[in-house]
């Protein structure tokens, strides 16, 4: 069965693999992040860190929109309109899980950049 959706569940058995994955409910939030590596053309991603985060950790925002041609560059703040993505992965032979958590961006609004005088 390949990408049946079932309300805010989906549920995908992928035969050539054995590996069950499920997508759990989406959350949506609105959160300002500064971006921390050079952005080009071809990405669909950006690495940020979080305002707040003491531990200054730097996460993978993986963007519906081209990054680039929306403006965001390095150093600029952005307030990311973010959903979290949750996926388990089950090993059917072993019943081992694994537990991801993506980070999707469909809108961002620039909050600050150097770049602007």
């Amino acid at each position: 069965m390949r990408g049946k959706t079932f309300s805010s569940y989906i549920l995908f058995y992928d035969t050539f693999c054995r590996i069950t994955v499920i997508a759990l409910k989406k959350y949506i939030m609105k959160l300002k992040a500064t971006i921390r590596e050079e952005i080009h053309p071809d990405d669909k991603s950006v690495i940020v860190e979080f305002q707040g985060d003491e531990n200054k950790r730097h996460f993978e925002l993986n963007c519906t929109f081209n990054p680039y041609q929306q403006g965001l560059r390095k150093w600029d703040t952005w307030e990311f309109k973010i959903r979290l993505e949750s996926e388990i992965f089950t090993d059917p032979k072993t019943d081992n899980k694994s537990y991801f958590t993506h980070l999707f961006c469909d809108q961002a609004t620039e909050v600050n950049s150097p770049y602007i005088k």
